[in-house]
């Protein structure tokens, strides 16, 4: 059976706004220890969000355009894009933006272009777009075999940030709870603020608590949940960040593990046979500093032995991109 062979696939490339990083429509699967390519996106996407429920593999993928900036938020009209399945049988990447609902999609859009986070829970099928001060969840359900995104539900802002745009924190769900850790607050252009604080929003959704801090600031990270732990990998603090976290529910606490082999932000990080694999992201070239290099590197970490290793890296240097374990 093709659902049965485990792999990682790696949706579009999004990031294109520079020489180093230009935008990506390819699809790249994961199998074996190989890359492989399968068929494109629809569209020459600037934003992706790839996920997996009812044993499908689904993908918001837009073409951002006529951006605009006030006070430090960003603003966009949106051309082209949508919600599509990628089928393995005809290797095609089918259109359901029919089936999404005017509500949803806008808030879908609005949240990528408030460089907000999204993460799906299995358990409920459920997607989460979360801004702090503009949050939704939006029941994901299936009518005579095809996905359907027409049910949603405002959440309360996070009180500490009320008014708060912030942008690239990350997000997880784990025992059906959601996490949302770090990003960057914009008072202006010149005047941000990276965030360590943590938030776990409560079974009922009535409110959102505040945990204990990470033991870093950083946005544009990674987080996955595996073992009863939440893992947050990479991103940006002071500088881009080769760092990673374990946080206990239990004691409520933050540990910091072994170093990646290579600073990364916006990269992406997925759960396969009980270990965590991060993949592409922006770094630094060999002079370090200034010099932005983005990466097609992928590095294995095992949480029993704290170990980092690098195999097969992606066939093209990826940042901003989606990546999924089915």
């Amino acid at each position: 059976m093709y659902k049965s062979t485990r792999r990682a696939s790696v949706s579009s490339e999004t990031s294109g706004f520079s020489p180093q990083c230009p935008r990506l429509q390819s699809t790249v699967k994961y199998c074996e220890g190989n890359w492989t390519f399968v068929s494109e996106l629809p569209v020459l996407p600037s934003f992706v969000y790839a996920f997996t429920l009812h044993g499908k593999l689904l993908c918001f993928a837009f073409e951002m355009l006529k951006w605009t900036m006030s006070f430090g938020n960003q603003h966009e009209s949106t051309e082209s894009g949508g919600l599509y399945e990628y089928d393995p049988y005809r290797d095609k990447w089918l259109v359901l933006t029919h089936n999404v609902s005017p509500t949803v999609l806008t808030a879908v859009k609005d949240c990528a272009s408030r460089y907000g986070t999204f993460t799906c829970c299995k358990d409920t099928n459920t997607l989460y777009c979360v801004t702090y001060s503009k949050n939704m969840k939006v029941k994901i359900g299936m009518t005579d075999g095809e996905i359907e995104l027409n049910e949603s539900m405002d959440l309360l802002a996070i009180e500490d940030f009320p008014e708060s745009t912030i942008e690239n924190p990350a997000s997880v769900v784990m025992d059906r709870d959601l996490y949302v850790i770090g990003g960057l607050q914009k008072y202006s252009q010149s005047d941000v603020k990276v965030l360590s604080e943590v938030y776990r929003l409560d079974p009922n959704n009535s409110s959102w608590v505040s945990l204990a801090a990470m033991n870093i600031a950083r946005s544009a990270c990674a987080a996955v949940a595996l073992g009863g732990h939440l893992y947050v990998i990479g991103g940006f603090g002071r500088f881009r960040l080769s760092s990673a976290e374990r946080y206990d529910p239990s004691v409520d606490q933050w540990t910091n593990l072994t170093r990646m082999t290579k600073e990364r932000s916006h990269l992406n990080a997925i759960v396969m046979t009980d270990k965590i694999y991060v993949m592409g992201g922006k770094s630094y070239g060999i002079a370090g500093g200034g010099v932005r290099k983005v990466l097609r590197s992928v590095e294995e970490y095992d949480p029993d032995k704290d170990t980092w290793t690098t195999i097969e890296p992606m066939p093209q240097n990826r940042c901003l991109f989606g990546a999924v374990v089915w």
